[in-house]
């Protein structure tokens, strides 16, 4: 009876894609409200020991998808902790860049929901940035970053002129569009290194 009322809300997310490093030394973080797409059999006899018990919600490092919960040194700059808590799942991530929090949330187990793919339409993800440090060169935090733009008489812009960022944004709304949540803004490929890329859908 309350399913009607646990819809997305605008700040919920499905799939969050974390890019950090450069291209010598890049590590990939997805997190999904969707089921592993790996066989998770073995959860059913130890499910304290995987991401939410294997029946909700998807971490993939570098391409492999991580299922047992604990720490994972990803490279020399990177540290993923994946922990179950009493009511959701956490995939924190550490860098000299970033310290994020990102949450499975699944439906409220009350709901007793069995079906992997009517739980993932009722789960979101949930994000907490506790520290960011970047440069210049930034660019996809978020979505899409911004450098400071000045008006005709020299005064900062503080918000953009239309709905699609105008007078905000380095380039159109298509500027910033991606195939995919590790995908590169077009707008910035040309530039050089980066430090970190957000992005979810």
């Amino acid at each position: 009876q309350y399913r009607e009322d646990y819809r997305p809300r605008g700040t919920w997310m499905a799939d969050i894609g974390v890019v950090l490093g450069d291209a010598d030394n890049e590590a990939t973080i997805i997190v999904s409200k969707e089921p592993p797409a790996v066989d998770v059999e073995a959860c059913a006899d130890k499910p304290q020991d995987c991401f939410f018990g294997g029946v909700g919600g998807s971490v993939t490092i570098d391409g492999e998808s991580v299922v047992q919960v604990g720490t994972i040194q990803v490279n020399d700059d990177v540290t993923v902790k994946v922990a179950n808590l009493k009511r959701f799942s956490r995939v924190s991530i550490t860098s000299s860049h970033v310290k994020m929090d990102l949450d499975y949330v699944p439906a409220p187990s009350e709901w007793e929901i069995g079906d992997s793919e009517e739980r993932a339409e009722y789960g979101h993800l949930n994000l907490k940035v506790h520290e960011i440090y970047v440069t210049s060169h930034i660019n996809g935090v978020l979505g899409a970053s911004a450098r400071m733009k000045y008006d005709e008489e020299g005064m900062p812009i503080l918000k953009a002129l239309d709905k699609d960022g105008k007078g905000v944004l380095d380039g159109n709304v298509e500027s910033y569009e991606v195939p995919s949540l590790l995908s590169k803004y077009a707008l910035y490929q040309a530039e050089g290194e980066h430090e970190a890329v957000f992005s979810s859908q």
